[in-house]
């Protein structure tokens, strides 16, 4: 068994049953939960409503687009297909207890001390939540796979150099697919900030801080043209605005959605290398003088 002390106080253990599933438990008491979005009904609607059209878009687009709401029209893009978009109200696809950990589908679990499982999904017991584990379909192995498992005895009827060399091919495939989501990494951030008490015992202005040094710390890198230094830079200024929001009680993501639901309408033109936006409805409107956000 394994604990998680959140950032309130709040205890929550882990415990591996025979299964090598996750049992979670704890204080569940202020907790949001996440349902997937069913999207199938909607789209084959769009795709009827468009069977004559040149340019369709794919699942994974109207997945995207359907959700955009128009703060000027007040009003949906798609009305008629976002009213179509369903729960899966039986499922369970994230659970984040106020405080943490934060929990979604196809996370790691190496930072709760699970090394090598992943979530695939979650079942409601008492107390808490059964984090059921992606396992191998062979010898449902949660973490790699049994001596006794089909999957590796494939390599003995090989020789030892098209073992390497296939060896060699896996690890290539899984670094480019088993990468961690946004979300998995945005979680990682914040627990990591959870363990170093900096949400516990820092400040928003403090915070507000480090990301000023660490933006200050690009524009150096970009001035000398150093990659390596513009991704450490680029990485630092994500962890610290993602702390900023955990600590502002909000997602990062939901603030990009926000923002982008404002640029998406906005018009403007580049200027001196900069985007500058139209603002004309304003008296005295300069354009040499405006902003470029």
């Amino acid at each position: 068994m394994r604990e998680y002390k959140n950032r309130y106080g709040d205890v929550f253990t882990f415990t591996e049953d025979d299964d090598h599933n996750i049992l979670w438990q704890g204080n569940f008491e202020f907790c949001r939960i996440g349902m997937p979005n069913d999207y199938q009904n909607a789209y084959n609607a769009y795709l009827k409503d468009n069977e004559h059209s040149q340019s369709l878009m794919t699942l994974n687009q109207f997945k995207s687009v359907v959700h955009h709401y128009d703060e000027e029209t007040l009003s949906y893009d798609y009305p008629k297909y976002i009213t179509m978009v369903e729960s899966l109200r039986d499922e369970i696809d994230m659970v984040d207890p106020s405080g943490g950990p934060y929990l979604m589908r196809g996370m790691s679990l190496d930072n709760l001390g699970f090394e090598g499982y992943k979530i695939e999904d979650f079942k409601p017991i008492e107390k808490g939540y059964k984090i059921i584990t992606e396992k191998c379909p062979m010898c449902h192995q949660a973490n790699g796979h049994k001596m006794s498992c089909s999957t590796t005895k494939a390599q003995v009827y090989f020789t030892n150099d098209v073992v390497k060399d296939l060896n060699g091919k896996i690890k290539m495939f899984k670094d480019e697919y088993n990468m961690r989501s946004y979300g998995e990494l945005e979680a990682l951030v914040i627990a990591w900030a959870a363990q170093k008490g900096i949400l516990e015992n820092g400040t928003p202005i403090a915070q507000a801080g480090k990301t000023i040094e660490e933006v200050n710390e690009l524009v150096e890198a970009i001035i000398k043209d150093d990659k390596a230094e513009i991704v450490d830079a680029l990485g630092d200024i994500l962890v610290t605005i993602i702390i900023q929001a955990e600590m502002q009680g909000l997602r990062l993501t939901d603030c990009l959605e926000s923002a982008y639901n404002v640029i998406s309408k906005r018009t403007g033109k580049m200027v001196d290398g900069q985007f500058v936006k139209d603002d004309t409805g304003h008296p005295g409107f300069d354009p040499n003088n405006a902003s470029n956000t």
